[in-house]
């Protein structure tokens, strides 16, 4: 189209846009939207109204904060009209109107601002159109790789920092663990703490956060931003000092050291650590201070083919500079926390940034064809996230999920369209793509369009391409024991209770049976015994995420979702419920700890403001339900055949010489294996098409010595220097491990020489061991007769002489550059390499073979 088309047509739109509308209560229950001319008037006139605020950002009017940081534009009067006098620019704004402190969809509405476009004449075609360069992006950084801590005692610093970052241009005081500097690029998210069931984990935390102002507000406001803590989310462990006691204080200039005892069945998985002292978590915790947490995989726990997939860890945040900032202003009654308010620059109202380990929009990269697990973390003050893939055609990617709040999920992996993300929630997936090219990682977050997190380059590989992964359901230790259906029948008593977040004061308030109350820290919100199943009634999930400390939980018999990605069953510890989902229970074990249960509300500012409370665990015991865990259950699991009792020989018996291993061959592949050797065939190592004749390659299985490993080789193909293009690999090009029998040669099973190596080796045509010269060949055990035996006796082979071994052909000796002896090639810096004459080729490497 044109661009004076496009110029008519924004001027038609702009025309449409009334200069003064009126907006007043209507059906549909959902957000309407209207449309204005710029600087024309907006009349509110809903009925019965108390006031009309101008949100501050999409996020505060998709979640009706009625409170704070919002413009009432009729001056807080009750009842009667407002108006609005619109911008003279473009853009989009958000309203609502409440009845006493309550905002429903009803009563939201979107004011799109249209601006008229100005037409630019056409010049005459003669006439040049003069270039304006295309301004440059800066070039995406590569994926920040987050420092890892696998070895304990370890620090965390809390300190402050200014971040600068060019795209996009932002300047802002911030918050975070361990920063490398005073001003950083990117954002400064904690080291990854990864460790394994039955570790001790010490973590000493130094506050070097500035010191608080003197007002302080009290509980349940913003308040005191420079005292900190720790909680470690998602991990079953103490609530009670000095583990995860979210109490306590670690006040500015001091420290204190945690030390986690991790239950020896601890389960694996993807959690997090961040800020959590209440009346500061939304600044600090919202503000940067977040980390990632793995507990590595048993051996016994999942599939050894998951166990080996190289991994991408992602640290997801959506930032609202705005909104921190307006939070920063609130504290202490106004008096603000002297440090996040100053010095910023580039922020704009409303405006909001995802970053990944603390960058905006980076590249990383993963491997043609193979599988990659994806560990996700995701953070936010009050927005939720759906994360999807974008542009994956040209790369042909896939997604399945393994795993959501560091849980497996029963048969993973799980199909995948979109993965749905509270604040809070973790989630794994696989990813594979079929070609090398590139696709995106892109968020929705909040109803806003979606943003790319992160791209993804994928790069060429000469490996053969990954099958599936097996299907599997995780080992689960006894306090993961399945608790949602059936239990009543092994004689475990189920206790019931309701929970529910209740609006309050634009954010909500902790409803437990019938105790409703803001959190005070001191009284409980009621009791459970250790040692119970518990069914909870959970209500206000889709407006509040749910989130409860210590026990994680499952979603109920009645959990329905179209898209698959909840299901009745699944593990969490936050639970945020969007539209097209339905789930009111929730079941869990009360296992082992005798603390608190903290619960609260994971949107951080409603949690600071009272959103909070704490359920006390209580009773003797040892903390078991009497349930019991369950073991790894795999596709690829092959259960052992039972072995079939000797039978005696009958007296006088001649013992029977074992058939030699029948011989399969792979016509598709161009190898042939004996079945009896028990080797495992990889279609092509190098890839696809890497060589004009597809040469393939047999794998040997793992746990075999060299020696073995030779043996095994040659049993089947003959020992190098006579297969005519087979030979004996200790590793791989791409260091798959032990090979044998590597053909290079063009031809097929029908084509000239193509059984010459199995021939020389010792095999007929029938896979019958037949001798040939010159290479001799083990001979069948001749039996040797045995007087009778009253009491049958097994059969007692005759010892047979060894098998001399092929020498390679004469010839003077081969040696690389280090005087070392070569039994293949040389490669091009002249180092001995296990390659045949077709790799030296392939490679630019000089043959020198031996007599060759």
């Amino acid at each position: 189209m044109s661009a004076r088309a496009l110029s008519l047509l924004a001027l038609l739109a702009a025309s449409e846009a009334q200069n003064a509308i009126t907006v007043g209560w209507r059906e549909p229950v959902v957000p309407q939207t209207q449309t204005v001319a710029a600087g024309g008037t907006v009349t509110f006139a809903w009925g019965g109204f108390h006031n009309v605020f101008k949100a501050p950002s999409r996020v505060a009017w998709d979640r009706c904060q009625t409170r704070g940081n919002n413009e009432a534009i009729n001056g807080g009067a009750a009842g009667g009209r407002a108006t609005w006098q619109a911008p003279n620019t473009a853009g989009r704004h958000y309203f609502f109107c409440t009845i006493g402190d309550h905002c429903q969809n009803r009563l939201k509405v979107e004011i799109v601002v249209v601006a008229p476009v100005p037409v630019t004449p056409t010049p005459p075609l003669v006439t040049p159109v003069p270039q304006t360069p295309v301004p440059t992006q800066p070039p995406s950084p590569d994926l920040f790789e987050m420092a890892e801590v696998t070895s304990y005692p370890t620090t965390l610093r809390a300190d402050e920092y200014t971040l600068q970052m060019a795209n996009p241009p932002l300047t802002m005081r911030m918050r975070g663990y361990n920063p490398t500097g005073a001003t950083m690029t990117r954002k400064a998210v904690g080291p990854v703490l990864r460790f394994r069931a039955g570790d001790t984990v010490t973590v000493r935390l130094q506050n070097d956060l500035r010191e608080n102002g003197p007002v302080s507000t009290g509980t349940n406001s913003y308040h005191e931003p420079g005292t900190t803590n720790l909680h470690t989310h998602g991990l079953h462990v103490n609530a009670e000092t000095p583990e995860d006691n979210i109490m306590m204080d670690v006040d500015p200039g001091t420290s204190f050291t945690y030390r986690y005892q991790i239950p020896p069945d601890h389960a694996s998985g993807t959690h997090w650590y961040h800020a959590h002292r209440h009346g500061n978590t939304a600044l600090q915790a919202g503000g940067g201070m977040v980390g990632m947490i793995v507990v590595e995989d048993a051996a016994d726990e999942v599939p050894a083919a998951v166990r080996a997939l190289p991994e991408l860890l992602l640290l997801a945040q959506w930032m609202v500079p705005s909104e921190l900032m307006a939070i920063a202003a609130e504290m202490d009654g106004g008096a603000g926390d002297g440090w996040t308010e100053s010095g910023a620059s580039g922020v704009q109202p409303g405006v909001g940034y995802l970053t990944v380990n603390g960058q905006y929009q980076p590249t990383a990269t993963v491997e043609q064809g193979q599988w990659t697990r994806v560990r996700m973390v995701y953070s936010s003050i009050g927005a939720a996230v759906e994360f999807s893939l974008r542009n994956v055609n040209g790369a042909g990617c896939e997604w399945q999920l393994l795993a959501k709040d560091g849980i497996f999920v029963d048969d993973a992996p799980r199909a995948l369209n979109t993965v749905f993300m509270g604040p809070g929630n973790r989630a794994e997936v696989v990813v594979r793509c079929a070609r090398a090219g590139s696709f995106e990682i892109v968020g929705e977050v909040g109803g806003q369009l979606p943003s790319t997190m992160l791209t993804v380059d994928v790069t060429r590989s000469f490996r053969a391409a990954a099958g599936d992964l097996p299907t599997f359901t995780a080992k689960r230790p006894a306090y993961l024991a399945h608790v949602y259906q059936g239990v009543e029948n092994q004689g475990v008593v189920v206790e019931e209770h309701s929970l529910t977040l209740a609006g309050a004061g634009g954010g909500c308030q902790v409803r437990f049976d019938n105790v409703q109350k803001s959190y005070d820290g001191v009284v409980a919100h009621g009791a459970m015994p250790l040692g119970s199943v518990q069914k909870w009634r959970l209500d206000g999930a889709r407006g509040h995420p749910f989130h409860i400390h210590v026990n994680s939980f499952q979603l109920g018999p009645d959990t329905a979702d179209t898209s698959g990605y909840f299901q009745p069953g699944d593990w969490h510890d936050v639970f945020f419920m969007p539209d097209g989902v339905s789930a009111t229970e929730i079941y869990f074990s009360v296992d082992r700890f005798r603390t608190k249960s903290i619960l609260h509300c994971h949107f951080l500012d409603h949690e600071d403001r009272g959103c909070m409370g704490f359920i006390d665990i209580t009773g003797g015991g040892d903390g078991s339900t009497g349930l019991s865990g369950t073991p790894l259950v795999s596709s690829d699991m092959t259960p052992a055949p039972t072995p079939a009792p000797p039978t005696p020989a009958a007296a006088g018996a001649v013992p029977v010489t074992p058939a030699p291993p029948v011989c399969a061959w792979e016509a598709t592949e161009n190898v042939r294996l004996c079945s009896g050797a028990n080797f495992v065939l990889d279609t092509d190592v190098f890839g696809e098409g890497f060589f004009p004749d597809n040469p393939h390659c047999p794998i040997l299985p793992a746990g075999l010595s060299a020696d073995e490993m030779v043996t095994m080789c040659q049993d089947v193909c003959g020992p190098a220097d006579e297969c005519a293009g087979f030979t004996f690999y200790t590793q791989g090009l791409q260091g798959e491990g032990p090979m044998c029998c590597f053909r290079t040669d063009a031809s097929n099973k029908d084509g000239p020489g193509d059984n010459v190596c199995y021939e020389k080796a010792g095999w007929s045509d029938a896979c019958t061991a037949t001798p040939q010269p010159p290479v001799p060949t083990p001979q069948p055990p001749v039996p040797t007769p045995q007087p009778p035996v009253p009491t049958p006796q097994p059969p007692v082979p005759t010892p047979q002489p060894p098998v001399p071994t092929p020498q390679p052909p004469a010839g003077p000796e081969c040696l690389d550059i280090s005087g070392n002896s070569c039994a293949a090639c040389l490669s091009s810096n002249g180092v001995c390499a296990p390659f045949t004459r077709d790799h030296c080729a392939l490679f630019g490497a000089t043959w020198t073979w031996c007599g060759a």
